[in-house]
This record gives structure tokens, C-alpha cells and sequence, in this order.
């Protein structure tokens, strides 16, 4: 498979290597095959340039699912320093191409977040995301990077949890923000430039039946009479980020 006009074959044998690692149990013998074998394949020992060209090509295709099942592999043999090398040998070719599905890794992540799981990674992640945001605009940030941030996440939220949930993640962030001093309207400009940002995202890949972020919102705003006799902070921010994607919408 290693030979020039052999690589393009390399894709279906490295899926086909993925999924007999999905099989591996406790104890199994087959792992003393596949492994060495996929080093093989993975690793060549050399390769001229045209070849190294195709083979990296082929890897960025198949990275991200031989690396899931490379993972389950080391669940289940946590000694073996030999899939350890595997799973290095393939980060390079992780993010050669970007899509809209969460990875398996991703998801595990997010899914084993302290506290609430999804719902506590999404808040996590634009709770970082607004502070970085503020500390920049007051040039306070230096050399900092900005959060690792991924719409991957908001789109497995609404997907997973609803896009209710989701919105009521959005809103709890934007009024724990003014409610823990970030009140001034620059500051509370910048969380709700955020927030709507995140609402006004096209997902293309939704169903048409499914209710959006845009939904649910308009839906909060129908009802906001009836929420600002109980709750008038968190009425008053449903009310100004509606007003607000209106007007994006229709700048738009």
C-alpha cells in the first residue's frame, strides 16, 4: 500500500484498520498484529517526496477516525507505549480539514466537564471568550492568546441539549456579566455582541423543523411581560438582544 500508484488504496486500509481497532477487548491477540502493521503504514521508514506529498494527504482523510479508534485502543491496553506513538504521529494531520461534526475527543471532553457536562464547556467556553474580549478592548490582555474556542461546541449543544438549553446558557452568561460588575455599557456591549453573534450563526446543516437559537429567543421576547414581574434583570437582556438581532437581520 505504500507503493506511488498503491497510496490512494491507503485510505480504505487505514478505515479498515479503524474499525477492527473498534473491536479490540481486554486481553485481545489481535492487537499485537494491528498495531505493528499500522506503524508500518503510519510511519514509513522512507518515501520520496511525491509519495511523502500523497501519503500525508491520505492521513488528513483518515486522521480523525483511526485516531478515535487508536484511543479506544489505549482505553482498553493503557500500557502499551507502542499507540501512544501512533496517536502522536497523527496530530499533524488533525485539523487538515474543518467540518461542522465535533470530534470523538471533543465530545468526551465537553460531555466530562465538571458540574453540568455540555452545559458547563459551553459556559466555560464564552465565559473565557468575553473576558478575553473585554481585557482587549481596555488593552489590558499584553501577549495573551484569545480562548480556544470552537462554534463546533455551540452547534453540539443546541444539537444535544436543545437549542432552549443552549439559550438559556447564552443568557445566564450575559446577566452573570453584568450582575458581577461588568455593568458598563462598553463592557455589556461586547458580551452582547458575543452572544448574538453566537445566535445569528447560520447551521446550515440544522433540520428545517428544528427550532433555532433566533426561535427561541423570539419566543423568550413573546413572554417577557410575564418574566419581567418575576425577573426584570433577565428580562431587560432578552429584550435588548432580541432588539439587537432584529436589527442585525435587518441590516443584513
Amino acid at each position: 500500500l505504500l507503493e506511488p500508484f498503491l497510496l490512494p488504496s491507503l485510505t480504505v486500509g487505514l478505515t479498515w484498520y479503524a474499525h477492527k481497532l473498534w473491536e479490540i477487548k481486554d486481553h485481545s491477540p489481535v492487537i499485537d498484529t494491528l498495531i505493528p502493521a499500522l506503524s508500518t503504514l503510519l510511519k514509513p521508514a522512507s518515501m520520496s517526496s511525491d509519495s511523502a506529498a500523497m501519503h500525508s494527504a491520505v492521513l488528513a482523510i483518515v486522521a480523525e477516525p483511526l485516531e478515535e479508534a487508536l484511543t479506544h485502543a489505549q482505553r482498553v491496553h493503557k500500557l502499551r507505549v507502542d499507540i501512544t506513538l501512533l496517536l502522536d504521529s497523527l496530530k499533524q494531520h488533525m485539523q487538515k480539514h474543518r467540518h461542522a461534526a465535533a470530534s470523538f475527543s471533543e465530545l468526551e471532553t465537553w460531555s466530562t466537564t465538571p458540574r453540568q457536562g455540555l452545559q458547563s464547556a459551553l459556559s466555560n467556553s464564552i465565559h473565557s471568550l468575553i473576558l478575553w474580549c473585554i481585557a482587549e478592548a481596555s488593552g489590558s490582555t499584553g501577549t495573551s492568546s484569545p480562548p480556544n474556542y470552537t462554534h463546533r461546541l455551540l452547534r453540539n449543544a443546541i444539537t444535544l441539549l436543545g437549542a432552549k438549553a443552549t439559550l438559556k446558557v447564552l443568557i445566564d452568561e450575559v446577566v452573570a456579566q453584568i450582575d458581577n460588575g461588568n455593568g458598563n455599557e462598553q463592557d455589556v456591549d461586547i458580551v452582547l455582541d458575543i452572544v448574538i453573534a453566537m445566535i445569528v450563526a447560520p447551521n446550515p446543516v440544522f433540520p428545517s423543523r428544528r427550532l433555532s437559537l433566533r426561535d427561541v429567543l423570539r419566543a423568550e421576547f413573546d413572554d417577557v411581560n410575564e418574566l419581567s414581574k418575576t425577573d426584570a434583570g433577565r428580562a431587560r437582556v432578552i429584550v435588548r438582544l432580541q432588539r439587537r438581532v432584529v436589527n442585525y437581520l435587518f441590516a443584513a
